[in-house]
């Protein structure tokens, strides 16, 4: 399914990079809040991502008016400054040490703009590894939806936060991870993090340590007092200086901690020492 979306988006979005694309303006706010979100669907009407998304979108998506489109009506109108888009888009950043392509959900707005790479982004989140098999990251959109609904809402009252691409004012607002329970599958930990034993000489937290299909569960439930890691990074341990995203988020839509590092011998591919005692210090 996932080299299915990958040659569907191809048509529009396989050369955006999100890192480049210039961030909307705060004049540019008002129209967006009145526009309808035009969510851009997998030409695959089987995708298990139009599933998700959609379900996701409708149940947590408040700010404006949606609608769910395809690539093809995308192209069409796309250049309506009245229409803002949500795209899922294969993104690089060709200053890392070793660029690889992410996949990114990206809100952008319509315009007379030559092409998606130049149309204004309010907002992105990684999403996966763009040669990873997404399908196992999607069961997180409802919580990743649920938070950028929030971000965007944030905006209208707090329109400075649209050059924030790290979320830091969500982040200081949740304040501490701590009374939360947070979940982990111990594939995604280093060696040094993979057991909550491990991990309790840094971080005092409640850890369980459980399957991926369990967590999903958890997510789809949305069990109350819980938290999770969201690792978007390399499967191999061996990709040395490609970017590693390490992100918390509770199931309330909450963020705890949004960063990336480079991976190298001093900082592995996972939650790395210096992550761990920034979450534990923070209150």
């Amino acid at each position: 399914m996932k080299k299915l979306l990958i040659l569907a988006c191809a048509v529009f979005c396989s050369a955006a990079l999100f890192a480049q694309r210039p961030t909307a303006k705060k004049t540019q706010l008002p129209a967006f809040f009145n526009s309808t979100l035009y969510v851009v669907t997998n030409s695959n009407p089987l995708s298990e991502y139009n599933t998700l998304i959609k379900d996701a979108i409708q149940k947590n998506w408040r700010v404006t008016q949606f609608d769910f489109i395809t690539i093809a009506e995308f192209e069409k109108q796309r250049f309506d400054p009245q229409k803002s888009f949500l795209i899922y888009s294969e993104t690089t950043f060709p200053q890392d040490n070793n660029p690889i392509p992410f996949d990114v959900l990206s809100i952008v707005l319509g315009g007379n703009y030559a092409t998606v790479e130049l149309m204004p982004e309010v907002c992105s989140f990684p999403v996966c590894v763009s040669d990873s098999d997404g399908d196992e990251a999607y069961y997180k959109l409802p919580v990743i939806i649920g938070f950028l609904n929030q971000h965007v809402k944030t905006l209208q009252t707090n329109p400075a936060l649209l050059k924030d691409k790290k979320y830091a004012w969500h982040v200081k607002q949740s304040g501490s991870m701590a009374k939360k329970t947070l979940y982990l599958i111990a594939e995604e930990q280093l060696p040094e993090f993979n057991t909550a034993q491990k991990i309790k000489a840094v971080y005092n937290g409640k850890i369980v340590f459980l399957a991926q299909d369990e967590l999903a569960n958890l997510i789809k439930k949305r069990a109350i007092n819980s938290a999770f890691l969201h690792k978007v990074a390399p499967l191999s341990d061996e990709v040395m200086g490609a970017r590693c995203y390490i992100i918390f988020m509770g199931t309330d839509n909450a963020l705890y901690h949004f960063g990336w590092h480079t991976i190298s011998e001093k900082e592995g591919n996972g939650v790395t020492v210096k992550i761990w005692k920034t979450i534990a210090a923070r209150k």
